[in-house]
């Protein structure tokens, strides 16, 4: 009886199946992750049909039921892991350092400027990093962190715990972006984004300094920053950025 009760179970989820089907053979779910997640789903329900009634088992809900579930896990962990690797606009700041009224020019040293949201998880990791570049280096280096304010908002919620996390790396000036206007000189609109300008105002590096959201580590960027200062010499590459945008739809 329980066979029978899994198996027409089972049956009612073809015209679902078929469904599924046709859309990933039409084109219309193929290149999307999304595509990918309804065709897992999909070869679970034939492993569950066969196991169902090849097994004889007197628990064939149980199954499926466990089938299920590690299809969902599955499916959370892909979207995290999409979500993670997904970067943000990468912005075309200026090759030459392009002035403003909060932060000093490079002269005898490179300067290096982080645009940051105080409210993006992903930017601690870039802060993380941010610390390892300047250990032991700040006297090769200026380096600010520009954390954006919109218009009316009090102070507190720009000092965020990331600005307490900025402020607390040796050599390294966190400052009040008010409304955005120093980000908007730069020409960068993701939170993170790093910029390398030598002593002659010339841009040395710019992009990201994790190798993905919210994740510390070897990284390409963070590399591309220190051969840059240790060595003196411009690195001629940008890398992804992966953090949130600066300004919502909302302005914030």
């Amino acid at each position: 009886m329980a066979v029978a009760a899994g198996a027409e179970t089972l049956a009612l989820s073809r015209p679902l199946r078929s469904r599924l089907c046709r859309a990933i053979t039409a084109g219309r779910l193929r290149n999307s992750s999304l595509g990918g997640i309804l065709d897992l789903i999909i070869r679970s329900m034939r492993l569950a049909q066969v196991i169902v009634s090849s097994s004889g088992s007197s628990h064939p809900m149980l199954i499926i039921a466990t089938l299920l579930w590690l299809v969902i896990v599955g499916c959370g962990v892909g979207v995290l892991f999409e979500y993670a690797a997904t970067p943000g606009a990468g912005g075309n700041p200026p090759a030459r350092w392009p002035g403003g009224h909060l932060l000093a020019a490079p002269r005898d040293k490179p300067v290096l400027v982080m645009i940051a949201h105080p409210q993006c998880p992903c930017t601690r990791a870039s802060l993380s990093e941010l610390a390892k570049i300047m250990s032991g280096r700040q006297s090769k280096l200026k380096a600010y962190v520009l954390f954006f304010k919109p218009p009316g908002f009090a102070e507190l919620w720009t000092q965020s715990d990331l600005w307490q996390i900025a402020s607390s790396i040796p050599g390294v000036t966190a400052v009040a972006d008010s409304g955005g206007e120093e980000a908007e000189r730069f020409h960068v609109t993701t939170s993170g984004h790093t910029l390398l300008y030598d002593r002659n105002g010339r841009l040395a590096f710019s992009g990201g300094i994790t190798g993905a959201r919210g994740h510390a580590g070897d990284n390409q960027g963070t590399d591309l920053v220190l051969y840059s200062i240790d060595q003196g010499k411009e690195s001629k590459r940008c890398t992804a950025v992966f953090g949130c945008p600066i300004r919502t739809a909302s302005g914030q």
